[in-house]
């Protein structure tokens, strides 16, 4: 998260105005006084100063409290304390709130996990399509995503080591194009033969079926088709981020 924070602080430096400024008349490791002002309590808290030392030095820090005439904030680095005649900017709170909003979107959504079971050879998914619906549709688990909404799909992986040795499995995707639904992925896989212990490359028992970020407009569906007629389980894993 200090990242993230570090890119919330450029951006301030950069984009947020400051809606008031001045020179200290005093202060410590935590406060900056100017005894020429008048804040309404509280005023700033949650907004951000910057501090500008003689030597050129610059501190940025997130507000906690004012009064009339006084700022509080966290601590500068040891020995470093406000000074008079320090220059200061305060932005604003709510600018600050607006950015820090989009920012925390970057750490990503709470990781979805599951698992379906369904006979993927005999039943038939919402597309009319053999197979079954493993995420939306008629599945107990919903489709990936929000109905109008933007999100960044970063990564979906399937788990189908229940799955017959050798099965073939038809992976499908289906999303709105234009308003209406539409396949817009199927891809084959063979369930790797696992006898013995053996390594099954190329095949996998986890299939990385998203593997780099795109952008899904609605809901995301997912079917799953299998030559091979059994009631098995498939866990999932997808990652989604705000927009």
């Amino acid at each position: 998260m200090e990242g993230i924070r570090n890119i919330e602080l450029a951006l301030a430096r950069w984009t947020v105005p400051a809606v008031d400024s001045g020179h200290a008349t005093g202060g410590t490791d935590t406060t900056l006084n100017d005894t020429r002002k008048d804040w309404p309590i509280d005023r700033w808290v949650l907004g951000q100063i910057h501090i500008i030392k003689a030597n050129g030095a610059e501190y940025f820090r997130d507000i906690t409290a004012n009064t009339a005439t006084q700022i509080t904030f966290a601590a500068l680095p040891g020995g470093v304390v406000v000074d008079t005649d320090d220059i200061y900017t305060v932005s604003d709170p709510k600018v600050l709130n607006l950015i820090k909003a989009q920012t925390d979107k970057l750490a990503g959504e709470t990781v979805v996990e599951g698992t379906v079971t369904a006979n993927w050879n005999t039943a038939t998914g919402t597309s009319g399509e053999a197979g079954e619906d493993l995420l939306g549709g008629a599945s107990a688990q919903p489709a990936i995503g929000t109905a109008a909404t933007k999100h960044k799909l970063h990564s979906l992986l399937l788990d189908v080591t229940a799955l017959t040795d050798g099965a073939k499995i038809h992976v499908k995707l289906f999303m709105k194009v234009n308003g209406n639904e539409k396949k817009v992925y199927d891809t084959e896989f063979t369930v790797p033969t696992t006898a013995a212990g053996e390594t099954p490359p190329p095949d996998t028992l986890g299939l990385w079926i998203v593997n780099g970020t795109v952008v899904v407009h609605d809901t995301l569906r997912v079917e799953v088709y299998s030559d091979t007629s059994e009631n098995v389980a498939i866990a999932f894993t997808y990652v989604l981020e705000a927009m």
